[in-house]
């Protein structure tokens, strides 16, 4: 029998259009380590509408739900941040 907290933990997200499965709450370190995100970029979650995307933190958590999408850019790209 599947538990069902255990699968609820573990989701698919996208990350430049790659698939990969984490643990609920996720590290945004670690969502940066999983795709190989460049230090130098800035990590994003897509939210759907007109309201701005996230930017992801490395020390912060995250309950990410299946299917989302993130993508990294360039510093400078959209409001850089030091």
């Amino acid at each position: 029998m599947i538990d069902t907290t255990e699968k609820q933990r573990r989701v698919s997200v996208l990350i430049n259009n790659q698939q990969f499965f984490v643990e609920n709450p996720v590290l945004g370190s670690t969502l940066r380590s999983l795709a190989s995100i460049p230090d130098l970029n800035q990590l994003f979650i897509e939210t759907p509408g007109p309201d701005p995307d996230v930017l992801v933190e490395g020390a912060a958590t995250y309950d990410l739900k299946p299917g989302t999408h993130l993508y990294d850019l360039p510093r400078g790209t959209v409001g850089w941040q030091q």
